[in-house]
């Protein structure tokens, strides 16, 4: 864990592989590519682990050489500078190379380097296309970037009394920091179906989630309504004013909609 793959998307890399190992076969020789030209790593992660492929001519022993290039993360500062040589043995297809990772504590954005394939002897060795990979490492000391924990519709019942949320504090947890949170009506009106909110939720340092629980007004549906009536409703995240978000901001997920569907409260028959 620690650390999320990215990569060329799924069918250009498909066809990426594809193509390398096509070539490679027609090759007659190993041929070495990076199994991913991207990845992502938390600061916080140690060690970055990257593999490295060979394809075509496996059943001989072989070498390919790897450096560490500055991007916007510096060598010394944000990875520790690493070069040397991979090798495979007879029949070996994978292995791993491991960068050391800085956590600085500072505060700054998301900073990437490369990994960079060298062969010596092109008469002995290949590259295939992905022979170098980005790695990006992710900044944790952040005031956070705040986002609902999920993007689907959330489905409550009229007899349920509140409707639980998740609000998330991602990329950081330092200091502490407001965000503002509103109701906005949609079918479900505020003080008819459920409680309106507004106003500015405090997350202490080093909070990185908190639930939110909206109440729930029950209603009576009205008298043309079909079988399965529904009502719904938004729950948007907003930017606290700069003083009290202390530089928090909000990402992509800030709205989420509740659907409310109607249920009769059963009432126990009197006798």
């Amino acid at each position: 864990g620690g650390f999320m793959g990215g990569g060329a998307r799924g069918s250009d890399k498909q066809e990426y592989q594809q193509q390398d190992e096509e070539d490679a076969n027609n090759a007659g020789m190993p041929v070495f590519m990076m199994e991913s030209d991207k990845m992502s790593v938390l600061e916080t992660v140690g060690m970055a682990r990257l593999v490295v492929q060979r394809l075509g001519v496996t059943d001989v022993a072989a070498t390919v050489r790897y450096e560490t290039k500055d991007g916007t993360a510096k060598q010394g500062l944000h990875f520790e500078y690493l070069s040397g040589s991979v090798e495979f043995d007879k029949d070996e297809k994978e292995r791993e190379i491991f960068v050391k990772i800085i956590h600085d504590e500072k505060f700054n954005d998301d900073l990437s380097f490369m990994l960079n394939l060298m062969v010596d002897d092109v008469s002995k060795a290949q590259l295939g296309r992905i022979h170098c990979s980005e790695i990006t490492i992710i900044d944790m000391d952040g005031p956070g970037i705040f986002e609902w924990s999920e993007m689907d519709v959330q489905t409550v019942k009229s007899t349920d009394s509140k409707v639980p949320l998740l609000i998330e504090r991602n990329k950081g947890a330092t200091g502490e920091v407001s965000v503002k949170i509103k109701t906005v009506d949609g079918t479900a009106k505020a003080g008819e179906h459920f409680e309106g909110i507004d106003f500015d939720k405090i997350f202490k340092a080093n909070v990185a989630s908190q639930p939110l629980r909206i109440k729930l007004t029950p209603f009576e549906k009205p008298p043309d309504a079909p079988e399965e009536y529904r009502v719904s409703f938004f729950v948007e995240l907003h930017e606290a004013d700069k003083e009290s978000a202390n530089g928090a901001t909000v990402g992509e997920v800030t709205r989420i909609e509740v659907s409310i569907l109607h249920r009769i409260v059963e009432e126990e028959e009197v006798k």
